[in-house]
């Protein structure tokens, strides 16, 4: 049902100067016009703005994630403990074997010092005593001869090298002698002497003239 707009007022007649004449009221409105009007004046009224509503949980406490987290960690190491108990025992390292060189046995050293004449002639010697006097230096000598032939001769060299003397006949026994021969698989032994001042001093082997094959060093 569309309403009526409310009826117009009646108008006051104009006179000539255009104002109502005297004892001129305008006609009451009807009820059913007021109460129209009434109506759709409050029905047409806008409603009063509202105004914007903050949600109390804005200012609510963010929760913290730390429960979370040491729950977690919690499950981790209960996790790692159940694992270890049951896992199965692993077998010790075994000590690596270390090589163990083999030891090759030497040839039995020979008696006294080597020396080499040449190619063919070898052997070995040793001053097994010796002694100091006013006329010089006593010695006694071991000789073997391992291959060839030799006629052995000795010298003596102080140790200024001011001096050297060639063997003598000592006068102590058993003699070795002087230019004395041997061979292949013989031995000789014996004293010589070597006129020379008392220090400590070189004694050579020699053959066949030769006196420096060979060196040994006897204390003054």
């Amino acid at each position: 049902m569309n309403e009526q707009p409310p009826p117009t007022p009646p108008q006051p007649p104009a006179g000539a100067t255009g104002a109502p004449p005297p004892g001129w009221a305008p006609a009451a409105l009807s009820s059913s016009g007021n109460a129209s009007y009434a109506g759709q004046t409050a029905a047409s009224a806008a409603p009063p703005p509202t105004e914007p509503t903050t949600a109390i949980n804005q200012f609510a406490p963010k929760r913290s994630k730390a429960p979370v987290l040491v729950a977690l960690a919690g499950i981790v190491i209960a996790g790692v403990v159940v694992y270890t108990a049951n896992r199965p025992a692993q077998p010790s390292a075994q000590p690596t074997p270390t090589a163990t060189k083999s030891v090759t046995a030497s040839a039995t050293p020979r008696d006294g010092t080597p020396f080499t004449v040449n190619s063919s002639t070898a052997g070995t010697w040793k001053i097994t005593e010796h002694q100091w006097s006013d006329t010089g230096l006593d010695i006694r000598v071991q000789v073997r001869l391992s291959s060839g032939t030799m006629r052995c001769n000795f010298m003596a060299m102080s140790q200024s090298g001011n001096q050297i003397a060639h063997s003598k006949v000592s006068a102590k026994t058993p003699n070795f002698g002087t230019d004395r021969t041997i061979t292949a698989g013989d031995s000789a032994t014996g004293w010589m002497h070597f006129q020379i001042e008392h220090s400590p001093t070189t004694v050579f082997i020699g053959v066949n003239g030769n006196s420096q094959v060979q060196a040994i060093e006897v204390a003054a």
